[in-house]
């Protein structure tokens, strides 16, 4: 068997697309990244119409929520599942969760590996599930790091109006500053505007909206973190997988949004501590939102 072609073999042949999954090389490309591990590519697989089966059916209809950590996706299951049973189904060797109906709409669920342009990472996972599913919303929902600690506590939650790549960047020394050359861009309107309207009664933990840094980097050091607040000072907060997310969705034509509360500030005293307070506030918020009903 022939060794998957790298995302760097890729690159320059973008006119050639991926036969088995369409549109793979076109998105990476979009991210600004560069990564050089083989990336495993399968065949849409035929989707069942039985309802009674473990294999998922596709549900144009329906709204798809992807995590990253143990911790995010154990904290929407448990969110969830305070409504409705989850269950496990399988489509073309991805694990879908079925977290039921909410606000009158399937909603599911799928794990990401972490980082943007990785084997799993949140490129290629969300391109796969929204050829498999074909959702008609994705959220990101999870962890990130604050900037704002002055104007914000652990367990606050951020909602990206605005999603940076902060990863394209042009080099030009200590002295001159760097160039960001990364998109900034807008999530989904109707999605913005229903969790706007979230916010209006919801009695939870606070709720930030604005810019949100998305890299590959795991950030944990000032002197970085006061390179990224020099590049975009109007940031609200970053993380890892989001820019993944906005290339796939686009992409496809699909309404995304990131919602993702502070679970530390990134400075160099980051641990754990409180990851799970964090996941838990994200996955009681978007599923608030998504009880309303129909964002259209």
């Amino acid at each position: 068997m022939a060794k998957p072609p790298s995302f760097a073999d890729q690159m320059p042949r973008l006119e050639k697309p991926i036969q088995q999954a369409p549109g793979t090389d076109q998105l990476i490309s979009q991210t600004g990244l560069e990564a050089d591990q083989p990336v495993e590519t399968q065949p849409t697989a035929p989707r069942t119409l039985d309802p009674s089966s473990s294999h998922l059916v596709t549900r144009p209809d329906s709204n798809l929520i992807v995590t990253v950590t143990s911790v995010e996706a154990q904290a929407v299951l448990s969110a969830f599942s305070l409504q409705q049973k989850w269950s496990r189904k399988k489509i073309g060797g991805k694990t879908f969760y079925d977290l039921g109906i909410h606000g009158g709409a399937p909603t599911f669920m799928v794990q990401s590996e972490m980082g943007i342009a990785t084997p799993g990472g949140s490129l290629l996972t969300v391109h796969q599930a929204i050829q498999y599913l074909q959702p008609r919303a994705v959220i990101m929902c999870g962890i990130a790091f604050g900037l704002r600690p002055d104007k914000q506590k652990l367990g606050d939650i951020l909602i990206a109006r605005q999603l940076g790549c902060y990863e394209p960047t042009k080099i030009v020394g200590l002295q001159t500053g760097n160039i960001p050359r990364g998109d900034r861009v807008t999530a989904s309107n109707r999605l913005l505007e229903r969790f706007r309207d979230a916010d209006i009664d919801w009695t939870g933990p606070q709720r930030h909206f604005g810019l949100v840094l998305s890299g590959e980097k795991l950030v944990n050091d000032p002197e970085f973190l006061k390179q990224l607040r020099k590049l975009e000072p109007d940031a609200i907060g970053g993380e890892m997988e989001g820019a993944g997310l906005y290339v796939a969705a686009s992409e496809e034509k699909v309404d995304w949004i990131l919602v993702k509360a502070i679970c530390d500030w990134a400075d160099g005293s980051k641990n754990d501590n409180a990851q799970v307070l964090a996941a838990n506030n994200a996955a009681n918020f978007v599923l608030y939102a998504l009880q309303l009903g129909d964002y259209e």
